[in-house]
């Protein structure tokens, strides 16, 4: 609910259970006070007659005829007959038992059969009562009239409030609906966002003012990182090219003097081998930092409908051919299709299945699936491996550069940056990577890519 509605139904409810409060009591108050003065004009007329030794009857026709409220005054007998002698607004037209006589004796009350009367009887001697009685509907008209202006006042002065409180609080509704679109339009990534300045001194233009600086600092955060990330791509992408040149002529120099030995020693062939590795090494090496770096400057890929399903098929078929021991559990939904570069996709499926070669024992179990869920492409390969160190799973992104295991990387020719590569790769198609521990209690990656369909 928006906060303008919320506002507006507290004020409502306020003015409500206030004027609700306050009129009920003030109506009921009244109600009251003319019930008492009914009440006690009855019970003065029974103190007096029941003070009057002789002539009772002559004093209550005396009394009914000079009250100052309508009174009706009867005369009842021990054996229940009933003589009415005043008449008023209220009329007597049976005996109420002597149950309710001796009930009303003491104090006035409701009279038989109906709230709308007040009764009260006096004892006159051989078991007769004289009844003085009067109506109190003109009361209880009176209090339902005035319930019902409570009711009416009630209602406009509801409507008075919710005017006057939306008229009040409409000009900060309307900056904290701005400052809501504003605020989306930052978190999406527009940091061209401007905000306006605070006009006034309440906590909206304070909370506006807060966040134009917010912006700001951000605008120049990202402004310095983005300046940052262009440096180092290119520092990266200039480095790698410089570096190729040198390391194709060290290849070709190594070639040549390997070529004008004759018949080397063992320790030059083996110095030779180990500087043919090395080289091997770095070239990799520098290969992917030149991916890491392309991939790092958000060019436009060449975009087609790559048929994941057939990449994945053989790819588990070059490893089932190149260890044909490791136990392999394989399924894949037919013709799921990405889109984005067929290059990459080979790289990534190669890296994924490279580091099972590299990382783990030919013997150990190997789980891949791809499923098309809805529009949705979900590719998951799980071994039964070391897997990584758990400070890898604690975190949860893929920073571009990080290098898994520098240690395995030297001993198997890699360069570590193969899940970096993958990452990267991933991300470049608007797709998402996990990596987890795997039920089989090694590694899992998960890839989550847009899917197009079938071709």
């Amino acid at each position: 609910m928006k906060l303008q509605r919320r506002v507006t139904l507290a004020a409502a409810a306020v003015i409500a259970v206030v004027g609700i409060s306050v009129g009920y009591a003030s109506v009921f108050n009244n109600y009251l006070q003319e019930i008492s003065r009914i009440d006690q004009r009855l019970n003065a007329n029974s103190v007096i007659l029941s003070k009057a030794s002789e002539s009772a009857l002559a004093t209550a026709l005396l009394l009914g005829s000079q009250t100052d409220i309508p009174v009706t005054v009867a005369y009842v007998t021990r054996t229940g007959e009933l003589t009415v002698l005043v008449e008023s607004s209220y009329a007597i037209t049976r005996s109420p038992g002597l149950l309710f006589l001796q009930r009303t004796t003491d104090n006035s009350g409701p009279g038989p059969g109906t709230p709308a009367a007040r009764w009260r009887s006096v004892p006159i001697g051989d078991g007769d009562y004289v009844i003085f009685a009067s109506s109190s509907k003109q009361v209880i008209d009176q209090r339902n009239g005035q319930l019902r202006w409570l009711f009416f006042l009630l209602i406009l002065a509801i409507a008075m409030g919710v005017f006057a409180v939306n008229r009040l609080i409409r000009r900060d509704i309307r900056q904290i609906e701005h400052l809501a679109a504003q605020s989306t339009l930052i978190a999406a990534g527009d940091t061209a966002v401007k905000l306006p300045a605070g006009q006034g001194n309440s906590e909206i233009d304070e909370l506006s003012n807060s966040l134009g600086l917010m912006v700001e600092n951000l605008r120049s955060s990202i402004e310095r990182e983005r300046r940052i990330h262009e440096s180092m791509q290119d520092f990266l992408g200039d480095a790698s090219h410089e570096l190729r040149t040198p390391l194709t002529s060290i290849r070709g120099y190594t070639e040549i003097l390997a070529g004008t030995v004759s018949e080397p020693s063992e320790q030059q062939a083996r110095a030779f081998s180990r500087i043919a590795s090395e080289i091997a090494r770095m070239d990799t090496l520098i290969s992917d930092l030149l991916l890491l770096a392309e991939l790092g400057e958000a060019k436009p890929l060449i975009s087609e409908s790559v048929n994941l399903t057939e990449m994945l098929n053989l790819q588990v078929a070059d490893l089932s051919e190149l260890q044909p021991a490791r136990p392999i559990e394989f399924s894949a939904d037919s013709n799921v299709c990405v889109q984005g570069s067929s290059e990459l996709f080979i790289r990534l499926l190669s890296n994924i299945f490279s580091n099972i070669r590299r990382h783990t024992a030919q013997t150990d179990l190997v789980k891949v699936s791809l499923i098309l869920d809805g529009q949705e492409a979900i590719l998951i390969v799980a071994d039964s491996g070391p897997g990584l160190a758990d400070k890898f799973y604690d975190q949860q992104e893929v920073n571009p550069f990080m290098r898994f295991d520098s240690s395995r990387a030297r001993s198997t020719g890699g360069s570590g940056l193969g899940l970096s590569i993958i990452n990267a790769i991933v991300d470049s198609h608007s797709g998402q990577i996990y990596l987890e521990r795997s039920e089989l209690g090694g590694h899992k990656t998960s890839i989550r890519l847009p899917a197009t369909g079938d071709v």
